[in-house]
């Protein structure tokens, strides 16, 4: 047996070499366990008994250095460096054999080894995809968080309004009892708000913390605007000027205008454009410009974009309180749409809240230039006496177009100039026209009533026989259309570009409304009659005759 001691081999009850502990065993039992394990162990290799001896303490520390540095990397490595020192020095005088024994177990622990290290990679590869996957359903989750209000359903039927989002009508409020945010979309109740006077205009915050009215006094023919705040109603100003709330922030601006009334027949003198804080309850007021000719807000950008009369165009940032005068001589402004992205419009919207809204064009003369507020910089357009000029700008692929009231021009940008517009298609007087900005494809009717879509400065024909003024965005979606063809209204996803017919009818309105929701086309038929259908135009139902229909939430 060996000492547990000196670790020397001897027979007996007691090491005779170091004197080591006494052990009591049963000697002949003993050794013919001995016996038989030795004759096992000759049986199984041709090497030396002795030698697999010796090398047996190795073997035992190769194994754990294999799994401790597959699993515990650097630590695992210094754990068996250090076994492996203390075996090499008890086996110096080891045989050839031996030598060649302790080879092919280095050539087999480089190859346990990998294997381990492969094992441990994709280990990690599991938990790195696990990882993304829950990343990715947080990134959804907060998706759907943010745009909830999209997915409420509303419907406005005899002056009341219904929550249809479970296809189970839902009596909300009174429509008079109803005050909505700039989106027309959001609303809030106002039940308990007494105004004083004839309302005009009703208008609430995104969130629903402000709400402002426009109210007229008849004995006094003043017109006043009043917030409510802390519950009551505080009047912000008030005279015998017309006036306007342009928009009602969650920051607590706003936005308003005064005119001057000339005569009962409704003749306008002079604008005002003015701002409105709220803080602390309190409300300031500051004039803007005394003669304001065309102005825009920019929610994104906290600035206000206007011209006055003398043809001065200057931006307010309502954050930092800070005037800056912008050009001179400018004779009209073309914002930014609210409906497509870099889409510049005469009929955008006042306010925009866009977040990547960030650019308008103006015109000095007949020259259109394209302002950008990041840069602060400026690049002409082109030169034109067609007043009525409107333009895309595809930045990502180089391309801005131009249309007027009967063509589409394009011109390519280099360096940041814009080359020579050449005319790309002639295009009915309505001017009905969309750009997707994601895909960046412009869609227009040309003067064949052809549906055609524009893309890096190319045409290509999707349709025939399309009515002029009928073609939209369907709501809720990035990449469909819908339009008027042959007294039938066709749905067409871009992404396959396959137009699909869901209704028949006559005395069709060219606005139908369509509006996409939980795999359903909600739309306008013949007599301005809502119909809902599949998204592949099957299943067609009869509302009914629905005022108004909107994806929005009621928050309040």
């Amino acid at each position: 047996m060996l000492c547990p001691k000196c670790g020397k081999e001897y027979e007996g009850a007691q090491c005779p070499n170091c004197d080591g502990p006494v052990i009591l065993v049963n000697n002949s039992d003993y050794l013919a366990r001995k016996k038989a394990y030795e004759e096992g162990r000759l049986r199984q290799t041709d090497i030396p008994t002795s030698s697999r001896q010796d090398n047996k303490g190795k073997e035992n520390e190769d194994k754990e250095f294999d799994v401790l540095g597959a699993i515990d990397g650097f630590v695992g490595k210094i754990r068996a460096n250090s076994k492996t020192a203390k075996s090499n020095s008890k086996n110096k005088k080891s045989n050839k054999n031996t030598e060649e024994n302790n080879k092919r177990k280095e050539n087999n622990l480089a190859v346990t080894f990998r294997k381990r290290a492969s094992r441990y990679n994709f280990r990690r590869l599991i938990f790195f995809a696990c990882l993304l996957v829950i990343i990715v359903a947080v990134a959804i989750l907060g998706f759907v968080l943010f745009t909830r209000k999209n997915y409420e359903l509303f419907f406005s039927y005899n002056d009341k309004i219904y929550n249809v989002t479970n296809l189970e009508s839902k009596y909300v409020c009174e429509e008079s009892d109803a005050i909505f945010a700039k989106d027309d979309k959001t609303f809030y109740s106002m039940d308990g708000i007494e105004l004083n006077g004839q309302n005009i205009q009703k208008l609430s915050s995104n969130n629903g913390e402000y709400m402002g009215f426009v109210n007229y006094d008849e004995e006094s023919q003043d017109y006043s605007i009043d917030l409510y705040l802390d519950g009551e109603l505080q009047t912000v100003v008030t005279s015998d000027k017309s006036k306007e709330i342009v928009c009602l922030l969650d920051s607590g601006v706003m936005v308003y205008t005064e005119t001057v009334v000339l005569n009962e027949e409704g003749g306008m003198g002079e604008k005002t454009l003015n701002l409105a804080y709220i803080h602390d309850g309190k409300i300031t007021t500051s004039l803007l410009s005394e003669d304001v000719n065309k102005y825009f807000v920019y929610t994104s950008q906290n600035l206000v974009i206007f011209v006055n009369n003398d043809g001065e165009m200057s931006e307010y940032n309502y954050k930092t309180r800070k005037v800056t005068s912008l050009g001179i001589n400018v004779t009209n402004i073309i914002a930014m749409s609210s409906d497509y992205n870099n889409c510049y419009t005469y009929s955008a919207d006042l306010v925009n809240e866009w977040d990547k809204c960030d650019s308008f064009v103006y015109t000095v003369g007949f020259i259109y230039y394209r302002y950008d507020l990041k840069t602060k910089k400026a690049i002409q357009l082109m030169k034109s006496t067609d007043s009525n000029m409107e333009f895309v700008y595809d930045a990502t692929n180089n391309y801005v177009y131009a249309l007027n009231t009967n063509t589409v021009y394009c011109a390519s940008i280099s360096n940041g100039s814009v080359s020579n517009f050449e005319n790309l298609c002639d295009i009915k007087t309505g001017r009905n026209s969309i750009f997707l900005n994601n895909s960046k494809e412009l869609l227009v009717i040309n003067t064949s009533n052809e549906l055609v879509l524009i893309k890096k400065g190319e045409t290509k024909v999707l349709d025939s026989g399309v009515l002029d003024g009928s073609l939209s965005l369907v709501g809720n979606t990035t990449r469909s259309v819908s339009y008027i063809k042959d007294n039938g209204i066709y749905y067409l996803n871009l992404a396959n570009n396959k137009a699909i017919k869901v209704y028949e009818g006559n005395d069709l309105s060219t606005n139908t409304g369509m509006v996409k929701y939980k795999n359903s086309l909600y739309f306008y038929g013949s007599n301005n009659t809502l119909f809902t259908t599949t998204m592949k135009g099957s299943g067609l139902n009869n509302i009914g005759d629905i005022k108004k229909f909107w994806l929005g939430t009621k928050l309040k």
